[in-house]
């Protein structure tokens, strides 16, 4: 998921650190990003949560001077659910690429080189587990873009 953030202008602003949630009590930090410092211009910030919580998340940002004042940004509610899960392995490949897709039921695989030409591609869609032979594969780094539902990820791994 990916967070954004503006500022209109930046006085004494050392960095900024993003923290999480599950129940809006206890707080775990995400990320630690440095500030502009001065700026009399506005600025944006992104930050992107690789691994958000299913359910209901909250989240907000300490903003710290270099001085070491802080304040807190007002926090904000994202609800996500059903999650995609996925696993590729092993990594490097040899003889097999496994992709464990979870309890996904409308998933599709494509391999593709450093270059972005595909080399594998699974037409229908497949449920839970693939396994890809490589062997066939020239040696070198490649990308598992794997879509489940709305969601694309693209894991790379490497050819032996």
């Amino acid at each position: 998921m990916k967070l954004v953030w503006n500022t209109a202008n930046e006085f004494n602003n050392d960095f900024f650190q993003i923290e999480r949630s599950a129940d809006g009590i206890a707080w775990e930090v995400l990320a630690r990003i440095n500030g502009a410092g001065h700026s009399s211009v506005p600025v944006e910030y992104t930050f992107r949560d690789e691994k958000p919580l299913d359910g209901i998340a909250y989240y907000r940002l300490k903003q710290v001077d270099f001085n070491g004042g802080f304040s807190y940004s007002e926090i904000r509610t994202i609800k996500m659910t059903n999650l995609a899960t996925y696993q590729v392995f092993p990594n490097p490949a040899k003889e097999v690429l496994n992709i464990d897709l979870g309890n996904s039921d409308n998933a599709s695989v494509m391999i593709v080189n450093a270059v972005g030409q595909v080399v594998y591609s699974q037409n229908e869609l497949v449920k839970s587990h693939v396994q890809i032979d490589v062997q066939s594969i020239e040696k070198g780094i490649y990308y598992a873009k794997i879509t489940i539902g709305q969601q694309t990820f693209n894991e790379k791994f490497i050819v032996e």
